[in-house]
């Protein structure tokens, strides 16, 4: 039977919190609060600019230069969101605060997994040979769980 051990560098660890964070219900909420945000506020300042009776054309234009804000923000919130995630991870990571250095054993078999030592084995972190949690990590539950 083979055993697979790989080494995790610091951007393994960054392109995993990405997956997580793009593929969990709470990252997915935030991404679309986030992706409504902008839309919203510029319609409402539209809106406070009709109700204080305004010129028609600096309504008209603020309106098109929203829109096209609006849009683009759509867009690109996701890149520009998942470029703050990596920075603050290796913000965190220069600090000395992500003290990340592991070792991931891929499980191939379905005796593997019944002999792990956990019973959950998607997502298991184990610190110093000891089984710790199976939650997905985000980067502020990392930092506390390593700050022990």
């Amino acid at each position: 039977m083979f055993e697979f051990k790989i080494n995790l560098s610091h951007d393994d660890y960054i392109l995993f919190n990405n997956y997580s964070f793009l593929n969990s219900p709470s990252g997915k909420r935030l991404l679309m609060i986030n992706k409504m945000m902008i839309p919203i506020f510029c319609f409402l300042c539209v809106v406070v600019l009709i109700a204080f009776n305004l010129d028609v054309l600096l309504i008209l234009i603020e309106a098109i230069v929203l829109t096209i804000l609006s849009i683009l923000w759509i867009f690109f919130d996701k890149k520009i969101f998942l470029r703050i995630l990596d920075k603050n991870l290796r913000k965190t990571e220069k600090e000395g605060r992500l003290s990340f250095e592991g070792e991931a054993v891929l499980i191939l078999s379905k005796e593997e997994a019944q002999n792990a030592p956990t019973p959950v084995t998607t997502y298991a972190l184990f610190f110093e040979g000891e089984y710790v949690t199976n939650e997905q990590m985000s980067d502020k539950k990392f930092l506390k769980l390593a700050g022990k």
